[in-house]
């Protein structure tokens, strides 16, 4: 009686140009596989019988092939069986869900800080001349994002807090979107004490950023003298009333030597631990602002597979689209709409919320020309074995304008099945 190879329920065989990955959607495990290794399996994934592989192989081929089909049972990812089955491959369609779970509100593109290193570049003229929304304009959007419940309604800027009406859009969110999380974004610097009590009253959490644990340091990148000593003294004050705060850092030329001082120095202020990024060559090249070194470090340039495993849901996702994008709107100081707070050089300006509703904007804009590009669009990624568990930033991927160019951020070469040393 012949016998088949078949691989478990959600085990799945991705096919790269030279390697394959197994992907075990059950327990969220990854195995990598050689050519050798995948031509063969894939004959018996579809249909061809063990005894008709092994024939095709030297006795010592044949011991060896054994082997591996033995190991992965005993890895509980298939088994034999005496029914012809075709299996490995992933069937279900591809769902772009229509949900929103994070909303930006890009309240000013100006900021009374000129950060060396900001991805948008932003100063205190740089929404002169723009037809800024207004008050009325922002409670219209709201308004609309209520039958969404986004998750997150994230306000920043710029410098949120440059925003006239920020007090009367901090209430109306938290009134008309009562179940999202409401988070400001802001440097601190113009904090008053009716922004703090409307932060407190509706429960806002604050993000804000700390780039070093000396001051001369801090100032040096916010190009701002004495804008440290306010952000640290507005952040203890917001820590007395209770309220969540949180202080990021971005690495640069100017503080990299001390990051673990940075950590800790943060961690001590808001007692949350801190995000670490590496500068975003976005907007103005920051290219003299990001040592090489940093890129390895942290792994800004992946140089080998140290993917993580995902379950089935996040499979799903980055299966049907964007591993980022799903689910983001980013809505400008002036109305218009990008899938990302660095995605302002993939604005259309056919899409201003002002002359658009939220749905039309959602079907015919984001989720066409953003939400669903998967790595499956992607040059190169396309043929990848590892494209479900890869997760990149298309901002800082693209080259040209080109949204479906691989980058620099990864040095894999999947028609070779090597990685660029």
């Amino acid at each position: 009686m012949k016998s088949y190879f078949v691989l478990n329920e959600n085990v799945i065989l991705i096919q790269g140009a030279k390697r394959g990955l197994l992907q075990d959607l059950n327990c969220s495990r990854l195995f990598s596989i050689d050519s050798n290794s995948k031509y063969y399996l894939n004959k018996l994934l579809n249909g061809e019988s063990v005894e008709k592989v092994l024939a095709e192989l030297t006795p010592e081929e044949n011991n060896r092939f054994k082997k591996y089909l033995d190991l992965l049972i005993s890895k509980n990812l298939g088994y034999y069986s005496s029914k012809k089955t075709v299996c490995g491959n992933y069937t279900k369609e591809k769902v772009i869900d229509r949900k929103l779970s994070t909303v930006w509100f890009e309240l000013r593109k100006a900021c009374n800080l000129n950060c060396c290193h900001c991805y948008m570049d932003c100063n205190s003229s740089s929404d002169k001349g723009l037809n800024l929304l207004n008050v009325e304009d922002w409670k219209r959007i709201i308004n609309q994002l209520k039958k969404f419940k986004p998750k997150k309604i994230i306000l920043i800027g710029g410098e949120p807090l440059l925003f006239n009406g920020i007090i009367d859009i901090i209430n109306y969110c938290k009134k008309i979107c009562s179940e999202s999380e409401l988070i400001l974004y802001s440097n601190l610097t113009l904090l008053t004490e009716k922004i703090i009590q409307a932060i407190v009253s509706n429960k806002v959490k604050v993000i804000t950023s700390i780039y070093s644990n000396k001051a001369e340091i801090h100032d040096k990148i916010t190009r701002k003298d004495g804008s440290f000593n306010i952000t640290i003294s507005n952040i203890k004050k917001l820590k007395e009333f209770g309220v969540y705060v949180k202080a990021n850092s971005a690495v640069m030329s100017y503080n990299f030597n001390d990051i673990s001082e940075i950590q800790d120095y943060i961690y001590e202020l808001t007692g949350v631990r801190s995000k670490i990024d590496i500068v975003r060559d976005v907007g103005i090249s920051k290219k003299n602002l990001i040592p090489s070194e940093l890129e390895t470090k942290f792994q800004r340039i992946r140089n080998k597979p140290n993917f993580k495993p995902v379950n089935e849901s996040q499979f799903l996702k980055n299966y049907s689209g964007n591993n980022c994008w799903q689910g983001k709107i980013n809505i400008t100081c002036d109305g218009y709409v990008s899938p990302c707070i660095m995605g302002n050089d993939f604005i259309d300006k056919r899409f201003n919320i002002r002359i658009n509703d939220m749905n039309n904007i959602i079907d015919n804009y984001l989720i066409t020309k953003f939400w669903s590009v998967s790595k499956d669009f992607i040059n190169e990624c396309k043929d990848c074995e590892y494209k479900y568990v890869c997760n990149d930033c298309r901002p800082i991927c693209t080259e040209n304008g080109d949204i479906y160019s691989k980058g620099k951020m990864c040095n894999y070469n999947p028609y070779l099945g090597e990685w660029k040393k």
